[in-house]
């Protein structure tokens, strides 16, 4: 017991930052969205609004009916649907979304942030990477819009190619740029910037999915 007393006194800089941490996990956040200005928001022709799901409807082909208040003008709100091609556990009723209109190009950009705690929330501000979901609908439709693309196609079948096509080299197999790009992908991390400094090639995989899909 001495020698546990002893320990805590000679470390009590590191049972503080325990305790901190502990504290910031217990404290809820939203992890995933973006600044207010993301994508341009202040352009004329875009329009940026946050709202919270109203409701989800998970459908048997796995996509999903996220409905969601819309303000259409100042005295008007009105639900709108937003048909996502694939289901996500961590969304749910309440959580935020972000949302940014552009009607020049048929698209409504879609941000949605996942219930978490404060320590992930400013642990993901760090990395300046997002943890939450995103999606390209339609405008006039609500439905998602499909990322297959030939990019995808080529960089399968032949991945120094592509990669040097986006202005990236890598070794035969691309094993580290692939792996960048697939966690990007899985994630739905927009940072055309990244860099952990823990690997430059999977650093560069996540850059070239957050330049080709965000």
């Amino acid at each position: 017991m001495s020698k546990l007393k002893e320990f805590l006194k000679a470390q009590w800089w590191l049972l503080l930052i325990l305790i901190g941490i502990l504290i910031l996990v217990l404290i809820p956040a939203q992890d995933g969205m973006p600044d207010s200005d993301y994508r341009g928001c202040n352009t004329e022709e875009s329009v940026c609004q946050y709202s919270t799901i109203k409701s989800i409807t998970k459908e048997s082909d796995g996509s999903a009916i996220l409905t969601v208040p819309v303000e259409i003008s100042e005295n008007e709100t009105r639900g709108t649907n937003f048909y996502l091609n694939d289901y996500r556990e961590k969304w749910q009723v309440g959580n935020k979304i972000f949302m940014n209109f552009s009607p020049s190009d048929n698209k409504t950009y879609l941000f949605i942030g996942y219930r978490s705690n404060l320590f992930m929330t400013l642990l993901w501000n760090v990395l300046n990477a997002s943890q939450g979901s995103s999606a390209i609908v339609e405008f006039d439709t609500g439905k998602e819009i499909e990322k297959t693309s030939n990019n995808s196609s080529q960089r399968e079948a032949e991945p120094q190619k592509y990669y040097e096509s986006q202005g990236y080299g890598c070794a035969s197999d691309c094993s580290g740029h692939d792996a960048g790009y697939e966690w990007a992908e899985e994630n739905s991390v927009c940072d055309a910037s990244y860099a952990d400094g823990k690997s430059e090639s999977f650093d560069e995989g996540v850059r070239v999915y957050a330049e080709e899909n965000c």
